[in-house]
């Protein structure tokens, strides 16, 4: 599957408001390469790499708020921040999503 593929796969999974697409378990298991990225960041939850078959790669990035906090009770946001680069590196397009869960 192309690095484009994966990203608008991605991307329909992802959007509230579209059904369709593919999971990140569907791509495994089409035989997209799959690498999970260390990443430190503030509220991260996942950072993943996807590579696609032509050499380029998609990035996600999963962000929720810090659970850890004591007595917030809030909608937990989940931010999803998709992006494809081409096999040198170069950012070609991103997107960013975000889920409500319900309370």
């Amino acid at each position: 599957m192309k690095a484009a593929e994966i990203y608008e796969a991605l991307c329909q999974c992802r959007n509230p408001e579209i059904e369709g697409g593919k999971a990140p378990v569907e791509l495994k298991q089409e035989g997209v390469k799959v690498i999970d990225v260390d990443d430190n960041g503030m509220d991260v939850i996942s950072h993943t790499r996807y590579e696609g078959e032509d050499g380029g790669i998609v990035e996600e990035v999963i962000t929720s708020y810090d659970h850890s906090r004591t007595f917030e009770l809030r909608p937990d946001p989940n931010h999803f921040y998709i992006t494809l680069y081409d096999e040198t590196g170069n950012k070609i397009s991103d997107s960013y999503y975000m889920q409500m869960d319900k309370i």
